[in-house]
């Protein structure tokens, strides 16, 4: 007991002497200090995210050279390099610089995204969706005015339109995307059609629901194209198009709506459902918007480092003087003295959600509500200055916060959490870019769209119309 003791003793005392406790406590804290700085970097410009993880596991890993040189070097005088630290301090960088390197590659494959080159176009008017456009209209509106199967109902228009309408759209766009590696297939061949329209309706969030998304069309997709399916397109887009007649008042209405999934993130979204009038103006006025609707999303998509919108960067800090900083999406990606308008998206969820994959927030029906109010409280605090035309908001405004907030009790009661089902507020204001710093710049404040507008962290900007 006394020996181990005095062994244990001496191996502490040689342990001071050489001064192996005070260099390692140098060297923890001059360690964490600088992972700090890497966060700092990370949070404030937009490094990438693993750096601070890369540092501690190297500061970690380092540790035995940083022994063995302090064992050897740490006591004062001159020492000579032994056999151990000739051949255990390369060892240990080697051991440390595999592995980094490994788990750089291997990070940097999962970080890699095809791109989306590939599009498969189904156009349709088939009867099968019709009671579900019925359906879904009730509890979303997917469609900007009441149709019902008695006044209003829905019909399909007639195959020769359909596929006239189809043909005219082939040919745009593949004029458009010819010699730019980008595939685009249409649902030409009966067998093609016939398969399709089974592929179930698109359908919203409801908690009676376990998945309320469709799947991807893998194996349909598979199947009408005679591929293996990884081989299949990239992206699915339904185009329906349908007719309406008031029997009220006898008009009739050609209408679209346009839904598409992308088959490695899942998400499915929508454009707005425009109508136009059942004749010969109105069919034309159909293919041109439907033309430049298919145009700029696949446009976008090829190219976007987010498919759903045209963002490039969002508010992340606010500065005196109605000044902003904008993160930049894609660096320099924008100019000094452009324009840009601020929006935001919100998502069927309470608080919103952190999409991983792109890693943009989107906001829930909380934030929602909280933008309405400012409106209604702005109004009310001005009554005798705002303007008619103004003040008569105030009643809309009002009535969309009792129906979210109705929406929001359902929420909470139901445990509905669908953040795939989002949409895009008006924008609030417009920002004038001041300087451009790589992926940074900084803006300033131009106009309000209403002059209840607040500036938020977390805006999205996007090029202003």
């Amino acid at each position: 007991m006394f020996v181990n003791f005095s062994v244990r003793k001496s191996f502490i005392k040689i342990l001071l002497e050489r001064r192996i406790p005070q260099i390692l406590g140098s060297y923890f804290i001059a360690g964490t200090s600088l992972i700090f700085f890497i966060q700092y970097l990370v949070d404030k410009y937009q490094f990438s995210s693993h750096y601070p993880t890369l540092a501690l596991f190297g500061l970690i890993s380092i540790i035995p050279s940083v022994i063995i040189l302090a064992y050897f070097h740490g006591a004062p005088g001159k020492d000579e390099w032994t056999k151990m630290e000739k051949i255990g301090i390369p060892v240990n960088i080697l051991f440390i610089a595999v592995v980094l390197v490994v788990g750089d590659l291997t990070d940097n494959t999962k970080e890699t995204k095809e791109p989306l080159d590939s599009y498969y176009l189904h156009f349709t008017s088939t009867e099968n969706y019709i009671d579900s456009l019925y359906q879904y209209n009730q509890k979303l509106n997917l469609l900007p005015f009441i149709v019902d199967s008695i006044n209003t109902p829905i019909s399909s228009i007639e195959d020769t339109m359909l596929y006239n309408i189809k043909s005219d759209c082939f040919s745009y766009l593949n004029q458009q995307f010819q010699n730019k590696d980008t595939e685009i297939f249409f649902n030409f061949k009966e067998s093609h059609t016939s398969i399709m329209d089974n592929f179930p309706f698109v359908t919203v969030p409801d908690s009676t629901y376990a998945d309320p998304w469709p799947l991807y069309p893998i194996k349909q997709l598979s199947q009408i194209l005679n591929v293996d399916e990884d081989k299949i397109p990239k992206v699915f887009m339904q185009i329906l198009i349908y007719k309406t007649k008031n029997y009220n008042t006898g008009n009739e209405k050609l209408f679209k709506k346009v839904f598409w999934k992308i088959k490695r993130i899942g998400q499915l979204t929508h454009s707005n459902a425009q109508f136009y009038d059942n004749n010969e103006s109105g069919y034309k006025k159909l293919i041109k918007d439907l033309n430049k609707e298919l145009l700029e999303a696949i446009d976008r998509m090829r190219f976007s480092k987010n498919p759903f919108h045209y963002w490039v960067g969002e508010i992340e800090e606010i500065l005196p003087n109605d000044k902003i900083n904008i993160k930049l999406y894609e660096s320099n990606s924008i100019k000094n003295n452009l324009l840009l308008d601020a929006e935001t998206m919100y998502s069927m969820t309470v608080d919103g959600q952190r999409d991983e994959d792109d890693h943009h927030n989107v906001v829930g029906i909380n934030e929602l509500l909280d933008d309405i109010q400012l409106g209604i409280t702005y109004i009310e605090k001005n009554k005798s200055t705002v303007p008619d035309s103004l003040f008569e908001e105030i009643y809309e405004l009002k009535q969309d916060f009792t129906d979210f907030e109705k929406l929001l009790d359902s929420l909470i009661q139901n445990d509905i959490h669908a953040p795939g089902w989002n949409w895009l507020s008006e924008p609030f204001y417009t920002v004038k870019v001041i300087e451009v710093f790589g992926d940074y710049a900084v803006g300033k404040l131009h106009t309000k769209n209403k002059p209840w507008a607040k500036i938020k962290v977390g805006h999205k900007l996007r090029m202003h119309k």
